[in-house]
């Protein structure tokens, strides 16, 4: 059948029976996606009734209406108050909608890329990317988006520990997943499922199949076993033709890690690359363990990331003195940079004015100090682990989990003072991170 065949016979024909401008059931689109290999792949949205709007629920930036092409009488746009959303050039509400949309990585800057192509040809796409609601989207968190997937290439399917070789239906919510599609079988290394790009040059194929498993267990005896085995998916595209960069993340059950351009064959020889690769999927793997815990608040964001570059930094030291001198560069670095964007602010205005970096850099030392001032004060707690355990248990009795949140576990575990110290550590113009004790 073709795409065109395939694609008609999810057709349904727009109604013009009145709207209502409210968030329910009936707001969430059914969603098909049909891969078309290397070819433009298409997406319909078909709702139970008329909407006059198609709002998407992440939207970093205005890339979509650049990357994304509406179905004939539609655009998508940018309304004044941010944001995209699709709609009928003639303002009529609509039951259905496609759209088609390359299949190719485009950076997004607080977000995770909708593709990270394969060097095979195989994709990994982010079905969050996907995620709309018509008129308005619930406010409620337990949101939940019914998609199928159809590929018609006789390329397999991959969701977790799911696999279909021709379609695969399921329920999505909260960050999304990735879902791989390509001819690979993930292969058991320990604790871990891998699927990993026979792009990349041999060595570090065998570095990932090794390490990887060594930090999940380290983790897991930190702070307990995971609920399920996670999937790693490692994907190379030297092919990239706009620029190059890599982009790692977690989402629930799963580490991932892209890298484009065709500069990443000069990378790979450099002698501090494997060393950069293992802190990396250290931190990534240590974000599993978070278990998707931090705060939504810019500010508090040191709180997951540097605490996943202080997770890395204390797994690496466990390697041996080479690792461990490479920890000591990366620490010196961190210093370096954060000093230089909290020269005249503090760490929080940092954050939130520059928004990622200072979180990781200034994050690192922030928590390998509060690890090392647990230590000093309680020998027998696991310094930040043991925070981090609080903070897991304070979410999981229905707690907050917010900075405050997080400031208190630092109470229960270090003392009050410390907390105090951090606290005023954090809102201080030019601080002095070593100086928690």
């Amino acid at each position: 059948m073709t795409v065109r065949a395939i694609i008609a016979a999810f057709a349904l024909s727009a109604s013009t029976s009145a709207t209502v401008d409210r968030p329910d059931a009936s707001s969430i689109p059914h969603i098909t996606v049909i891969a078309n290999g290397q070819r433009d792949w298409t997406a319909r949205y078909r709702f139970d009734r008329p909407v006059r709007r198609l709002v998407f629920v992440r939207a970093p930036d205005d890339s979509r209406t650049r990357t994304w092409t509406a179905m004939t009488g539609f655009q998508i746009i940018v309304p004044k108050a941010g944001g995209e959303i699709l709609r009928r050039i003639d303002g009529k509400p609509f039951r259905s909608v496609d759209v088609s949309m390359p299949p190719r990585y485009i950076y997004l800057a607080a977000g995770y890329a909708p593709f990270s192509p394969f060097g095979d040809g195989s994709v990994l796409m982010h079905s969050g990317r996907l995620f709309a609601c018509g008129n308005v989207c619930p406010a409620a968190d337990s949101t939940a988006w019914p998609i199928h997937l159809i590929v018609g290439d006789g390329r397999g399917i991959q969701l977790g520990d799911r696999s279909a070789a021709r379609n695969l239906r399921w329920i999505d919510k909260d960050s999304g997943h990735n879902i791989y599609v390509g001819r690979e079988k993930p292969a058991a290394t320990g604790p871990v499922n891998a699927i990993i790009d026979h792009a990349f040059p041999g060595d570090l194929r065998r570095q990932l199949l090794v390490q990887l498993p060594e930090f999940m267990q380290y983790f897991s005896e930190q702070l307990g076993p995971l609920a399920a085995r996670p999937t790693l998916f490692a994907s190379y595209d030297a092919a990239h033709r706009d620029g190059g960069g890599r982009q790692g993340g977690t989402l629930p059950g799963q580490i991932f890690v892209h890298y484009y351009g065709a500069r990443w064959a000069t990378e790979f020889t450099k002698p501090d690359f494997a060393s950069d690769q293992s802190w990396l999927f250290a931190h990534e793997a240590g974000h599993l363990f978070q278990r998707q815990l931090g705060t939504e608040a810019p500010a508090g964001w040191w709180i997951h990331e540097g605490g996943g570059d202080a997770f890395a930094a204390l797994a690496l030291r466990r390697m041996g003195p080479e690792m461990s001198a490479y920890v000591d560069r990366r620490i010196d670095r961190a210093q370096l940079a954060c000093a230089q964007t909290t020269s005249d602010k503090s760490i929080h205005a940092a954050i939130t004015e520059r928004e990622i970096d200072p979180a990781y850099q200034c994050g690192l030392l922030i928590n390998l100090a509060l690890d090392a001032a647990i230590r000093r004060r309680a020998p027998e707690k696991d310094g930040l682990f043991s925070v981090w355990l609080a903070y897991l248990a304070r979410e999981k009795r229905g707690a907050t989990t917010d900075e405050a949140g997080f400031l208190a576990c630092v109470a229960t575990i270090g003392g009050q003072e410390l907390a105090d110290q951090l606290t005023q550590l954090l809102d201080t113009p030019s601080p002095r991170i070593a100086l928690l004790r």
